[in-house]
């Protein structure tokens, strides 16, 4: 297999350098420095994917990752037709379960996919693959059920690109530039594409392009793609409120959350700004799945109730990082500059719930328990715990983090449903201290924690039953200020809003400065800043919306969600740097 991606600034230059793009490398190893898309950013970190909608693309061969007609360099290619010989996820997994000689109930097994690889480099070596006769495999990692696995060479160094077409009117061309590792254009393609559509005929087109943009081939490949019944809903229903042209480039990224039950199997589903699916990452679980992170040029995120999986472009599972003993819930954050990951869990051994941090250090999978908010507060525990707000006693109820910040390497943010009430702790590592609470004083009336909360500043109602809280920094902003907005589910009066407060340390205030009325959910909810949009998830009503800087509704979303599951948080991430140029 080809070397993995360089390190990420040579990614960011290569983005910006880049008029087209080329494949990806799959490769073996660790971790690698490659593109980053930050869902907690204001989402231009190295992920730079683009959505289609339906009149985009249509009858076009010289479109551009936006989706908008673009002028290449020399004149348009008679195209070639192939009818190519596609693997299918079943094939590759008969061939790695006979090599191993046993079977896997699950594909996040670092033997299945190592032996993956393997099968995969003989194939190689069994053929000369080209244009003309390319080495295409459906899913064969396992981990994205849309996509496809491709390897072929070219007569001279080229980039690619690739158009995804069905014949159904209300689903769009797709059409991405493949990722490369560096900037230069190849002979030997290695990659990974994403996009098709399932239980349909699709048809992909290949344009090949020199060093000059010129292009050079166009080859047209049609195969059929198997149904997937794990996606219900292959298009969203979609309410358009202005010009899809004002939402920005990405794919919204929904995770659901279910009832806990064993048998259940989650997954994280991709669609573009048509709200046609494009990808769906299966997991071993239902309750963990709340963000993606970038590591290196590869994908993190919590593939199950107890661990995280590192995966390359290719889809290949490279690391499994396992937290025994600890459940995973609601949300994580991944700190670049100490290489680790702070999540929320609940300890199986403790008789409360949803009230510790872990750390877990990327690169000796070592981790440990770094906070215990029993010990932070130690008499609003027991108190709750034995109070009509937990009646069963079994400690879930008394303070529910659901979410949590990276601010530093010593500093954290979450947010507690129960108290009402978002966090700052210090010292996280040593000896962890609050920092302060914001929260309505009637919150903490009675206890010894009065004096750590913050002034509001101005007149308005705080959050309550809050959901999703992000942390931004502002360079505009005075030293000790920042903002952090979050969906704030206001239960007492019914209504819902995305709210955004300017936070002063040094004057100990916090303000309101941006809100306005979204769909009303009672619990669960996520927002999200990017290109100067918000994107709003509205949990138990199922919904999902994209907002301009007024707060003005472009388009809304409504997701079908399983019996037993529920809508849980929406991103919208770019995937520059990791599956696309």
């Amino acid at each position: 297999m080809k070397l993995r991606p360089l390190r990420k600034f040579l990614t960011f230059f290569v983005i910006a350098c880049l008029a087209l793009g080329s494949l990806s490398a799959c490769s073996k190893g660790g971790k690698d420095e490659g593109g980053k898309g930050d869902a907690t950013s204001d989402g231009t970190d190295g992920s730079a994917e683009n959505s289609n909608t339906p009149d985009d693309l249509v009858g076009t061969d010289t479109s551009d990752a936006s989706g908008e007609g673009n002028e290449v360099e020399g004149e348009d290619v008679e195209a070639t037709i192939v009818t190519p010989t596609v693997m299918t996820d079943s094939e590759i997994r008969k061939l790695v379960e006979d090599a191993l000689g046993k079977k896997f109930d699950s594909i996040y097994n670092l033997q299945y996919q190592e032996e993956v690889e393997n099968q995969l480099e003989l194939l190689q070596k069994k053929n000369t693959y080209n244009l003309d006769k390319p080495l295409f495999v459906l899913n064969p990692y396992g981990t994205n059920r849309l996509g496809m696995y491709v390897y072929l060479n070219t007569d001279k160094d080229s980039y690619l690109e690739y158009t995804i077409s069905v014949d159904q009117q209300d689903i769009a061309d797709f059409t991405r530039h493949m990722y490369s590792e560096d900037a230069k254009a190849d002979s030997e393609h290695e990659a990974y594409i994403i996009g098709l559509v399932p239980g349909v005929t699709n048809t992909v087109t290949f344009r090949s392009y020199d060093s000059k943009s010129k292009m050079t081939d166009k080859y047209v490949y049609s195969f059929d793609v198997p149904n997937v019944d794990t996606i219900t809903q292959p298009v969203l229903d979609m309410t358009q409120e202005g010009s899809l042209e004002e939402l920005a480039e990405g794919l919204y990224t929904v995770f659901e959350i279910g009832s806990g039950e064993k048998e259940q199997q989650g997954h994280i589903l991709f669609y573009d700004n048509a709200g046609v699916v494009r990808s769906e990452i299966p997991l071993d679980g239902i309750n963990a799945n709340s963000r993606l992170e970038f590591v290196d040029g590869n994908l993190l995120y919590a593939c199950s109730d107890h661990q995280f999986a590192l995966v390359d472009p290719c889809g290949k599972v490279e690391h499994i990082y396992a937290v025994p003993n600890y459940r995973l819930h609601h949300d994580f954050d991944y700190d670049a500059d100490e290489d680790c990951i702070i999540a929320l869990a609940t300890n199986e051994w403790a008789k409360t719930q949803e009230d510790c941090v872990l750390l877990i250090n990327l690169e000796t999978s070592e981790f440990a328990e770094i906070v215990n908010f029993n010990n932070i507060f130690p008499e609003v525990s027991k108190k709750r715990v034995n109070s009509a707000t937990d009646p069963e006693g079994d400690g879930i109820g008394w303070i529910q983090l659901n979410s949590i910040q990276i601010m530093d390497t010593d500093s954290i943010l979450v947010s507690s449903r129960a108290l009402n009430s978002i966090i700052k702790i210090d010292n996280i590592r040593e000896n962890p201290e609050i920092a302060y609470i914001l929260s309505e004083p009637t919150n903490w009336e009675g206890t010894q924690y009065t004096t750590y909360l913050f002034n509001q500043n101005g007149e308005f109602n705080s959050h309550e039953g809050q959901y999703n809280i992000t942390y931004l920094k502002d360079d505009s902003l005075d030293d000790g200020q920042y903002y952090i907005h979050m969906f704030n589910n206001s239960s007492e009066d019914g209504t819902s809003y995305f709210y955004q407060y300017l936070i002063d340390e040094d004057g100990k205030t916090y303000e309101l400065t941006e809100s306005f009325t979204v769909p009303a959910s009672k619990y669960l909810g996520s927002t999200q800043k990017i290109d100067g949009n918000t994107i709003v998830c509205s949990g138990s009503a199922k919904v999902f919306g994209e907002y301009d800087a007024a707060g003005n509704l472009i388009a809304s979303y409504s997701v079908e969600v399983p019996k037993g599951e529920s809508l849980y948080r929406v991103y919208k991430y770019r995937m520059d740097g990791y599956w696309f140029n």
